[in-house]
C-alpha cells in the first residue's frame, strides 16, 4: 500500500518515519523474535522500495527529472519576508485572495492559506454570487474552532503521560504528525507560490486531528463544568460546519463557475 501510495505521488512516503517507528518499537520489545522481525522488515523493503521509487527513477534515467522537482506553474507572487508569511494575519474576506480574483495581493500568511484553501479550495465563491460571503464568513468561523480545539487535543494525547493511547499509537501519530507539518511548512514557506500553500498538501492531517479530536471529546467528564463547555462548544462548531458547508456546497450546483 506504501509503495503504490508513492508510485501515485512521491509524498505517500512521508508515512514511512511514523511506520518506521512502529518497526523499531517492535523490534526492541521483542527480543526473542529480532531474527524473524528483520527477515520480515527486509521482505517489507524488498516489496515496497521498488515500486515506491520506480516512477522516480524512471525518470531520473530517462529524462533527468530531479527527485521533487516542482515545475514553475500557478501563481507567483513576490518574495515576502519570513515574518510575513508567519505573522502578517489581514485578510479582506474569508475567500482566497488572489489578484484574479481583483483582490489587491495574493493570500502570503500560510496559517491563512491553510485554513482558506481547506474550506475554499482556491476560488472565491463571492464572485459567482455575494449571498455566499454570510455562510463562508461562519463556515470560516466554525473551522477555526474546530482546529484550534483539534490542535490541542493532538498535542495533548500526543505529548502527554495521561493520555489514553498507548505508547506505540503516541509515537506513530506523533511522528506522522510532526512529518506531515514539517513537510508542508518546508514546502510553502520554500516557494514564492500561492499553490503550495494549498491545504492539499497537508491534507493527512486531518486524519490524525480527527482522531484525536474524538478520543479527547470522549474522555471529557460530564461532571467537569469547564470540560462539558469544551463539549458544547466543539459540537456547537461541529454543528454550524456541516450546516454552512451543506449550505455552500448545494447552493454552488445552481451556478456555473
Amino acid at each position: 500500500a506504501i509503495g503504490l501510495a508513492m508510485f501515485a505521488k512521491l509524498s505517500g512516503g512521508m508515512i514511512a518515519p511514523a511506520v518506521a517507528a512502529l518497526f523499531l518499537i517492535k523490534l526492541i520489545r521483542e527480543k526473542g523474535s529480532r531474527f524473524r522481525l528483520m527477515l520480515q522488515y527486509v521482505v517489507f523493503g524488498v516489496i515496497c522500495v521498488p515500486i515506491g521509487l520506480f516512477y522516480t527513477v524512471r525518470n531520473i534515467l530517462l529524462f533527468d527529472v530531479p527527485v521533487n522537482y516542482i515545475p514553475e506553474v500557478g501563481q507567483q507572487f513576490t518574495e515576502l519576508p519570513f515574518w510575513t508569511r508567519l505573522f502578517d494575519l489581514h485578510m479582506d474576506s474569508v475567500f482566497p485572495a488572489m489578484l484574479e480574483h481583483g483582490d489587491a495581493y495574493y493570500e502570503h500568511n500560510v496559517f491563512l492559506a491553510l485554513l482558506k484553501t481547506s474550506l475554499f479550495g482556491e476560488y472565491n465563491y463571492a464572485n459567482m454570487w455575494r449571498g455566499f460571503a454570510i455562510p463562508a464568513v461562519f463556515l470560516f468561523l466554525a473551522a477555526a474552532i474546530l482546529a484550534l480545539i483539534a490542535l490541542f487535543a493532538t498535542i495533548r494525547l500526543i505529548c502527554f503521560k495521561s493520555s489514553p493511547l498507548a505508547s506505540e499509537w503516541r509515537w506513530f501519530f506523533g511522528i506522522l504528525y510532526a512529518t506531515l507539518l514539517f513537510s508542508y511548512f518546508q514546502f510553502a514557506l520554500s516557494y514564492s507560490n500561492f499553490s503550495a500553500q494549498d491545504f492539499r498538501y497537508i491534507a493527512l492531517t486531518i486524519v490524525v486531528e480527527s482522531i484525536m479530536l474524538g478520543i479527547y471529546v470522549d474522555q471529557l467528564d460530564p461532571q467537569n463544568a469547564r470540560k462539558q463547555q469544551i463539549f458544547r462548544i466543539t459540537a456547537g462548531a461541529d454543528a454550524l460546519f456541516c450546516i454552512c458547508s451543506f449550505v455552500i456546497y448545494f447552493l454552488l450546483g445552481f451556478f456555473k463557475p
